[in-house]
């Protein structure tokens, strides 16, 4: 119901990112037919398959834990997992997570990704496959899967159905690229204000300007909604199902 007076501004809200930033478990438990994520990542591009790393042995955390070594993964679960991507949205698909020093490390300081599966795996290699796709074509990296058999999740609450899963990687498609004016171009992909400590897209979502904590420059702000308005003109066909 709604709040009690002088009550509802004392209410504490989370965004849920120490389990997976994309919300799309709300989304499932919420049993919707039609889920659209936006993937924002200030770690850098989406990794293809050419330029895959082959994961070190375990090694033993700061914490004294052992991680097991990659070869205890099934053939799937390593080829996902040192496939890179965004971690948030491969642990809804059961993929383990190889950190940077080469251990099976499914959390991080203050995140717990063990819980996440409500997809099948076989699913997530349709998501890489479309992103491959549109990536050596130059175009947005977007991912519809349609027709997503939502697996039980007890830890969250999620109830087996059937959904449409469309995923909007942030990247910049070259086929925009090749339309922005070439002194903006240097801009964006220089060493200039667009780029503060990180390259265009890719921004922090704190700390991206220092001293400030979380704000964009003008300029980095309207190469962000420029970029993103001309990905859903170019990809609305894909879109819109989300929006009907």
């Amino acid at each position: 119901g709604a709040p009690q007076a002088g009550v509802w501004n004392t209410l504490k809200l989370g965004d849920g990112g120490n389990v997976e930033n994309t919300a799309s478990l709300a989304l499932l438990r919420r049993k919707c037919k039609e889920v659209l994520v936006v993937v924002g990542t200030s770690t850098g591009p989406f990794v293809s398959k050419s330029s895959k790393k082959e994961p070190k042995k375990a090694v033993t955390d700061s914490k004294g834990n052992v991680r097991p070594p990659p070869s205890e993964m099934t053939r799937e679960e390593y080829d996902a997992a040192a496939f890179g991507g965004s971690t948030d949205l491969a642990s809804l698909f059961g993929v383990p997570v190889i950190a940077a020093d080469g251990s099976w490390n499914y959390h991080g300081t203050g995140f717990n990704y063990r819980t996440n599966k409500v997809f099948g795996i076989e699913r997530y290699y349709d998501m890489l496959d479309q992103f491959e796709a549109a990536l050596e074509r130059g175009a947005p990296l977007l991912a519809r899967l349609e027709g997503v058999e939502v697996l039980r999740n007890a830890f969250h609450g999620v109830e087996p159905y059937t959904c449409n899963y469309t995923v909007l990687y942030n990247h910049a498609p070259k086929e925009w690229l090749d339309k922005v004016p070439l002194e903006t171009l240097k801009k964006v992909l220089g060493e200039g204000e667009a780029n503060t400590k990180g390259h265009f897209p890719y921004y922090k979502t704190t700390g991206q300007n220092p001293p400030t904590l979380m704000e964009f420059t003008p300029l980095q702000t309207n190469l962000l909604a420029d970029m993103m308005a001309w990905i859903v003109d170019a990809e609305w066909d894909k879109l819109k199902p989300c929006f009907s």
